[in-house]
């Protein structure tokens, strides 16, 4: 629940309170600080990071404001750019402008600029000069910082980690200029808002008689709605999450002029964010459901070191026994920034001398990496061994990953392990000796191998908006279960629909609150809030002393209570205490507990309530304040405490209670606990607290008791069928279950049946909170929030029913100040039940056309709006072409559509943006004279020739298409192995093709290859020949050079050109 001031929170649900709305609309951005003179100044050739004021939204900065120190040079090269935090003090650009030289000594504007910023982004900025040393303005205390770091970051893409300088800023300011506007009882005729978990809309109906808002285009703005009460404390407000302006409707009739502003929220935006392309999480990337959802909020990825390996063993591969002198594996590396490489091998005996790995293309043999290492340092058992390339590199081709070593001979060598399984697909082990020119492919067998390789992160969302991600609270799974290669991201997949699969591992739901974050949390199981049927205060125990001797503090950990011993059965949800503050302690939380034998307070708090501890009044003398609890039952004559709290205090921030020694209150003592509730003890000298304790009994209008079951109520979690060692776990909601069984079954990564079991449990929990409970319309609460647990007390019907609030909706209007809440995610239907009382908000009304009146007529219109755009796209031309009055010309409409039609077809099929021809036919089509134009079937197969250039064309040589249009080559190779009583083993040639827009040296793109590679067979003759083909082809644009090469790795094979077929048009 939000905190609100203790007035508001206190008198919202009287009768009598005035209701309040608002709503603020803005769309300036705003990001860093004024411009002017300051203290001293930051010289050039570094990148700095100005933290003092994040971009207050989300869009495009055009212009900025600089302002550098007259008595240095002229600053020159200057870019300025926008940062956003990765981690820790590690900033990444987003991007940026170019600036140039700017003009010392005063505020310099530079306008026109379009550099792209997110709502929480930082401005930075670097410059350099040739000569003459320059300085930006800057305070070096008394605000947030800087970071900084010497040379040029300001470059899309640029991470590193900064230096943080605190408390100062400099002068860069950005900015785009905007408007605001703010809209208040007075205007706003009425509202309707939903808010769930996964969506946030409202609907604000705003008075524009005086065509105030006609000129006005308000679509994109932020804007924050706020509800509020005329309190005695004033007009007091509570503000809801920052929502989009998604649709603005003017709706005029006689004597009525209204302006309809559609609000959505970021739930909805984030629903809207889609991903760019596919994305495929590594079965080594050890990201947790924490930080995957954190990653994927903020948009922009989190680079990790991941592993590909094959670490599958069954036997083992020696190298330099005597005879082999290379053994490794054969793969591809798909695009991969290649960190390190080794492999799972031993020593054995004592081999001397210098080993290398090596990383090899096999297309060319280009040699990637050839890292040299001592095979003494081995150890005699099979371990991991591995070394770091000399720089990362990007590999994108198939290679060669090998040890090598030509040492000891055949008591002292080294030996990979290896496995005979063949569990890497599309892979293979090999080996060769000192004698062999090719290699030998082992076609079951996989060495163990590994590679290490720098991965971008998630990086499908960069084009969205950055949000943050908050964990208000954790269960046992969300930090510590790591989802491996279980966890995909399908091109086009909602962003929303990401981090709600990832939550379906836990327990924790989200919800956006009024600071714009998204909070990730454990619904809790203790009333916050308590609905009732009369308003009334009914209270129980109390203590309330003619004089108070002292006060005691409350601030972090230090924690105090009350202990209370009630002598008839109630329900407690409010208690009063006496209360002043020292500084800005921040909330204060009020719980009620559970003794131990000992009277200490015990276990989970029974429920709890909170009220602003900066709204007390700083007078020592203190005033008496009320806080609303969940509600709990309490037994008679059974000792209970209350406690109070301020986590965010300090010894200078704190809350105080008055107190009395000796002889106070019989019910009970005063508990203190020094460490956070770890554990409670008697204060000294027998004081008690001034408290009141009992019920307050609120209205509710109506209400809906549902039993439902949990559905699924028993889910069962276990390892792939791949797996090495099978986990599994199982978790059932007994009381659903019991009365109808339905199953679950999921598979996932797991590393032990512990971790299964708290996956399942999570589950279940969070099935449990969502199930529907039921719902009840209540007074406006402005501090209700999704997933508050709340209690309603029915007396009527002798019922009540708790749970976890799903679905939130608030209505304020001329006659309305309700709000009706559903528990769990399956309510979503209109609660049913008597009206709420007539209220009256002083908004004079209307005896025009209702609201629901015009809604009728707005959604008539929109139906309209589709059927027309279901002709052609620009529905405003149709409605000027084909609306008469307010009917549609149906006569212009049928002929248009009879013009449309195809003889057979229809147009747009099934709602794709395609033509769906059918059988159909375009005839009459002219014959195609330029590019762009359709072509007739008898130009694509007329005049073009085919010409047999065999004989003419020949390897290694350099051809050129000048005929005006492209070329298609065609060619057919022959491969020969030929021995004479010899054996030849892996004997290799291939035949490449390249096509470039240059001739010699720069034809280099490789378009084709072809090739044989007998791969390990031993190949018997006696003077006979094996002969076998290949073919490939590829098409030459217009002027571009072409050529056919070979490239062969043993003798004993020859390739031929047997046929080359070009055709052209003529």
């Amino acid at each position: 629940m939000r905190t609100l001031t203790a007035t508001l929170l206190a008198e919202q649900a009287r009768m009598s309170v005035k209701p309040l709305a608002k709503i603020d609309l803005n769309n300036a951005i705003d990001v860093g600080n004024p411009a002017i003179d300051r203290t001293s100044g930051a010289v050039q050739g570094s990148t700095i990071i100005d933290l003092t004021n994040p971009a207050n939204d989300s869009g495009i900065l055009t212009d900025v404001d600089l302002w550098f120190k007259i008595n240095f040079g002229t600053p020159a090269n200057v870019k300025v750019g926008t940062f956003y935090l990765v981690s820790g003090v590690t900033y990444k650009c987003r991007a940026y402008a170019y600036v140039g030289t700017i003009t010392p000594g005063s505020k310099q504007t530079v306008s026109g600029l379009a550099i792209p910023i997110h709502a929480g982004d930082f401005i930075g900025i670097f410059w350099s000069n040739l000569s003459t040393e320059s300085s930006i303005e800057q305070d070096s205390a008394g605000y947030v910082g800087y970071a900084y770091k010497i040379g040029d970051y300001v470059t899309v893409g640029s991470e590193t980690t900064y230096t943080v300088g605190s408390n100062g800023r400099i002068s860069v300011y950005g900015y785009r200029t905007g408007n605001s506007y703010s809209y208040s009882t007075e205007r706003i005729l009425d509202i309707k808002q939903t808010e769930l978990d996964d969506s946030q809309r409202v609907e604000v109906l705003l008075n524009n008689s005086d065509k105030a808002l006609t000129s006005l285009d308000l679509r994109g703005y932020t804007a924050t709605l706020s509800y509020g009460a005329k309190t005695t404390a004033g007009d007091e407000y509570s503000a809801c999450a920052p929502m989009k302006v998604l649709n603005q409707d003017l709706l005029s009739a006689q004597g009525y002029l209204r302006c309809l502003l559609t609000l959505v929220g970021i739930p909805d935006q984030l629903e809207a964010d889609k991903a760019s392309k596919d994305y495929a999480h590594h079965a080594s990337d050890t990201k947790t459901v924490k930080s995957l959802i954190t990653e994927v909020l903020s948009g922009q990825p989190t680079a990790a070191t991941l592993t590909e390996e094959q670490a599958s063993t069954t036997s083992n591969l020696s190298v330099s026994n005597g005879w082999w002198v290379m053994a490794g594996q054969r793969l591809v590396i798909p695009n991969r920034k290649v960190t390190n490489i080794g492999f799972l091998m031993y020593k054995v005996g004592a081999p001397t001398g210098t080993a290398y790995y090596v990383l090899k293309s096999t297309y060319d043999g280009s040699q990637i990496a050839r890292i040299a290492f001592d095979p003494s340092t081995l150890a005699g058992t099979a371990a991991w061994a591995e070394r770091a390339l000399s720089a990362a590199t990007v590999i994108n081709d198939e290679v060669r990953l090998y040890v090598e070593y030509a040492g000891a001979g055949t008591a002292n060598y080294v030996a990979v392990k290896c496995s005979t399984a063949n569990p890497k697909s599309g892979e293979v082990a090999e080996q060769t000796a000192a004698t062999m020119s090719g290699w030998l492919t082992l076609p079951t067998t996989d060495a163990c191998y590994r590679y290490k390789y720098t991965a971008t992160g998630i990086d499908v969302f960069g084009h969205c908006v950055a949000y943050t991600a908050t964990y208000d609270s954790e269960d046992a799974v969300i930090d510590t279960y790591q989802p491996k290669d279980s966890f995909t991201i399908a091109l086009g997949e909602s962003r929303l629909s990401v981090v709600k699969r990832l939550l379906g591992y836990t327990s924790e739901e989200m919800r956006v609150p009024a600071d714009g974050q998204v909070h990730i949390l454990v619904p809790q199981s203790i009333p916050e809030s308590y609905y009732g049927l009369a308003p009334k205060m009914t209270p129980y125990e109390s203590y309330n002393p003619e004089a108070l001797l002292f006060s005691a503090t409350i601030y972090g950990a230090q924690w105090r209570g009350q202990s209370f011993t009630p002598s008839t059965a109630h329900t407690i949800n409010y208690a009063k205490f006496r209360l002043f503050r020292g500084g800005s302690p921040g909330t204060v939380t009020c719980d009620v507990w559970a003794t131990d034998g000992s009277g200490h307070p015990t276990g989970t708090a029974l429920c709890k309530g909170y009220i602003s501890g900066n709204d007390l009044t700083a007078n020592t003398a203190g005033s008496t304040y009320t806080i609303l609890l969940g509600g709990a039952a309490l037994a008679a004559n059974t000792k209970y405490a209350l406690s109070l709290k301020a986590p965010d205090g300090s010894s200078t921030n704190y809350v105080a209670f008055n107190v009395k020694t000796a002889g106070g209150y019989s019910g009970g003592i005063t508990e203190v606990s020094n460490n956070s509730g770890g554990t409670w003890s008697v204060a000294s000298g027998s004081i008690d607290f001034e408290f009141e304790e009992g019920r307050a009994d609120h209205i509710f209008y109506s209400e809906v008791n549902r039993n439902r079951l949990v559905i699924p109520n028993k889910v069962t979690v276990k390892t792939y069928a791949s797996a090495g060692t099978a986990y599994s776990g199982t978790a059932a909601s007994s009381a659903s279950f019991n009365l109808l069984a339905i199953e679950d079954f999921r598979q996932m990564p797991l590393v032990s049946d512990a971790q299964a079991g708290s996956i399942v449990s999570a589950i279940i929990t969070r099935l449990e909170n969502s199930a529907n409970k039921g719902s009840a319309t209540v007074p406006m609460n402005v501090g209700a929030e999704v997933w508050d647990y709340v209690n309603v007390v029915d007396a009527r019907q002798g019922n009540s029913q708790a749970g976890n609030i799903g679905m939130l909706t608030r209505h304020y209007g001329q006659n309305e100040w309700s709000m009706s809440l559903s528990f769990g995610k399956v309510a979503r239907e209109g609660i049913k039940g008597t009206l709420p009382t007539e209220r009256t908000d002083g908004v004079e009304t209307s005896p025009q056309p209702t609201y629901d009146d015009m809604l009728q007529v707005k959604d008539s219109m929109r139906d309209i709006d589709y059927q027309l755009n279901q002709l052609k796209g620009e529905h405003e031309w149709i409605k000027q072409q084909y609306v008469t009055g307010s009917a549609l010309n149906t006569a212009l409409l049928d002929a248009l559509i009879n013009y449309l039609s195809l003889d057979g077809g229809v147009m747009n099929s099934g709602g794709s943006s395609v033509i769906d021809m059918n059988s159909s036919k375009i005839m009459g089509l002219a014959a195609a004279t330029a590019n762009g134009e359709a072509v007739r079937y008898e130009q694509l197969l007329n005049n073009v020739t085919q010409y047999s250039l065999y004989g003419s064309r020949a390897f290694s040589t350099d051809y050129q298409n000048t005929t005006g249009y492209a070329r298609r080559v065609a060619v057919t190779l022959q491969f020969t192995v030929a021995s004479a009583a010899d054996t030849i083993l892996n004997g290799e040639s291939s035949a490449n093709a390249y096509c470039a827009a240059g001739s010699g040296a720069s034809l280099t793109t490789r378009v084709g290859i072809a090739g044989i590679k007998p791969n390990g067979l031993t190949l018997a003759f006696a003077g006979d020949q094996l002969v076998t083909a290949g073919n490939l082809s590829f098409d030459v644009p217009n002027s571009y050079y072409y050529k056919l090469t070979n490239q062969i790795s043993d003798d004993g094979v020859t390739p031929t050109i047997s046929e080359w077929f070009e055709w052209d048009k003529s």
